[in-house]
């Protein structure tokens, strides 16, 4: 883990505070932290099942979807929907490949997928029910009333919706007959040049995500109740901006937390009340209840894609850092109770995008599917994610009190934080990183379980600690004084 800024000037500038002049064991366990550094991206709480990658490199995955015992894994720069037997999850098995497009996102409802292309091959609807046999049912495009490239597309009842990322619009088709679907209606947002990139339909909700025009204005979101979808017009609740690069999105099941993603370099993760949001042009506004980054991740990865939720939980691809996961019950927190790195040893920021693409957490906590653009198909374990407790100190939440966790608090010494938000460091709850979340890491220095390659010293008894931290401090204020 790579943190903002150097660990001697951090604790120089706490010494400098007087802040914590006076604690047993600190110098001790910061000149060790100091030596400590990390360039790994985060694993905790998630273990690894078993993987497949059938295009071993000539080809990249893009997002993921599951149904029963099998899992379809779309793809670009090479052709096709690779589709897996994953009754196994150590052993996932390639059962079949369909080709005809290069598919980014894809889509599965009682044994029919709805394939989207985004290389001028429309929607490709496909019976899966024998999963080792796909068939064509029905190819729309703008023919039938659909896009020729489409980018994302959710399914509700007998509706499908598609979003292009190049129309402000999103296109809506009856498939109560997957041989014959129809045209229903276009959905076109007042906000000419965001185009619509994404979109999640939901309990009479469509939630749209628009970048907007640049990497650093524009972004907005659109909450549209969609209840007579088939007979009128949606009703506009609410468009409200959400960030530059606004990308993805996610609601709660009971519609009142949306969580919104922005793809960009250092692109945030917003979690947003919208409980008020219940009318026509509403003029209630969406309160933005945290904020999340790779800065506040204390990880080094470029960018959020794509949010899901799943048992109040947020599950979210990160791309080289793979996989996040954040407990919603209290979303104004939402701490970080598990990660696993899917791309492991790529933790810079490359201009382009690799890592985790999608992300489908619906089969149980025990086979979560991850869709590695580079590694094609991981499965993995989350459940320690809903049963590990959050000791006193673990700020970052990898069961175990130690040098990383002091690091972290180093790195935000004296800084704000969200109220609430242990993994910013804060474990009083204060708002503030100071003495009180030190004391809270040293009181519970080594408890846990270390993760591989993370061991702390032994903290000396009080008055050796003193001693040496009084030498400590003489050192360094003679060395910075020089």
């Amino acid at each position: 883990m790579l943190y903002p800024r150097p660990c001697f000037v951090t604790l120089w500038r706490a010494i400098k505070s007087s802040r914590i002049m006076g604690h047993a064991g600190l110098c001790v366990v910061v000149l060790s932290a100091c030596a400590t550094t990390s360039a790994a991206e985060l694993n905790f709480n998630v273990s690894f099942q078993g993987s497949n990658d059938p295009l071993t490199g000539v080809g990249r995955y893009a997002d993921v979807w599951a149904e029963g015992d099998h899992a379809y894994l779309g793809s670009f720069q090479t052709t096709g929907v690779r589709i897996f037997n994953i009754a196994d999850p150590t052993n996932p098995t390639l059962v079949a490949t369909y080709t005809g497009g290069n598919f980014k996102d894809v889509k599965t409802r009682n044994g029919v997928g709805y394939f989207a292309s985004d290389d001028g091959q429309g929607l490709h609807i496909v019976d899966i029910s024998d999963p080792a046999n796909p068939t064509l049912i029905k190819r729309v495009t703008s023919v039938q009333g659909g896009f020729n490239d489409i980018h994302n597309v959710s399914l509700d009842g007998d509706y499908v919706y598609q979003a292009d990322n190049h129309n402000a619009a999103v296109k809506v088709l009856n498939i109560s007959d997957p041989a014959n679907p129809f045209f229903v209606r276009n959905i076109i947002l007042n906000t000419p040049g965001e185009a619509v990139h994404d979109i999640t339909v939901m309990n009479g909700r469509l939630y749209t995500s628009s970048k907007g025009s640049s990497t650093t204005t524009g972004g907005t979101t659109n909450i549209y109740d969609i209840t007579n979808i088939g007979t009128q017009d949606p009703l506009l609740l609410k468009q409200f901006t959400t960030g530059a690069r606004t990308h993805s999105n996610w609601p709660t099941a009971d519609g009142n937390t949306l969580v919104v993603a922005q793809e960009r370099d250092n692109g945030e993760l917003r979690i947003y009340d919208i409980s008020d949001i219940d009318q026509e042009n509403d003029p209630d506004n969406p309160v933005l209840l945290k904020t999340i980054t790779r800065s506040t991740l204390g990880i080094n990865s470029k960018t959020p894609h794509n949010p899901v939720i799943a048992d109040n939980k947020l599950y979210v691809s990160w791309y080289q850092a793979g996989l996040m996961i954040f407990d919603l019950e209290d979303p104004s927190a939402a701490p970080l109770i598990g990660a696993y790195d899917s791309l492991p040893g790529t933790t810079g920021q490359p201009s382009g995008f690799a890592g985790a693409w999608g992300i489908f957490p619906f089969l149980g906590t025990d086979k979560v599917l991850i869709g590695d653009t580079e590694n094609g198909l991981i499965v993995v374990d989350a459940s320690a994610a809903y049963t590990s407790p959050l000791l006193p100190g673990d700020f970052d939440a990898d069961g175990f009190v130690g040098i990383n966790d002091l690091n972290l608090v180093l790195a935000r010494w004296n800084r704000p934080v969200t109220p609430g938000d242990e993994w910013q460091g804060d474990t009083t709850n204060d708002g503030f990183v100071g003495i009180d979340d030190l004391n809270a890491v040293l009181a519970n220095w080594n408890a846990g379980t270390p993760p591989p390659g993370e061991v702390s010293p032994i903290v000396p008894e009080p008055a050796t600690a003193t001693v040496l931290l009084l030498a400590c401090c003489v050192g360094l204020r003679r060395g910075i004084a020089s």
